[in-house]
């Protein structure tokens, strides 16, 4: 459960940094069409502001779905178990019981 809702927000945060460099480039593009438009190689960028436009389209919806998956209640709801569970755990192993000596201070 963990590694998986880790990877979700690593992913999340990849895409959305990916994205957000796609989308500079799309306008850069966009925004320099009438130089470019009536060069030599007007065709080719064309087409290469075409595949970035897909390429953007296509990673919104990845970025939306990855946004609704990782602010799913049901999930928040189970990661924070998962987390409570485990600091409870890391509490009990190192903090002694009452009238037990703590093994890690012991050989510090």
């Amino acid at each position: 459960l963990h590694l998986g809702f880790m990877k979700s927000v690593r992913d999340f945060l990849e895409n959305m940094k990916e994205l957000g460099r796609h989308q500079h480039q799309m306008r850069r593009l966009q925004s320099s069409r009438q130089i470019w438009g009536a060069g030599p190689y007007a065709s080719r960028t064309e087409q290469q502001l075409q595949q970035i436009e897909a390429w953007v389209s296509e990673h919104k919806e990845m970025h939306l779905c990855y946004e609704c998956a990782i602010q799913e209640e049901g999930l928040l709801h189970q990661t924070l178990q998962y987390y409570k569970l485990m600091c409870s755990w890391l509490l009990t192993f190192v903090l002694p019981k009452e009238g037990e000596t703590n093994p890690a201070a012991v050989t510090a």
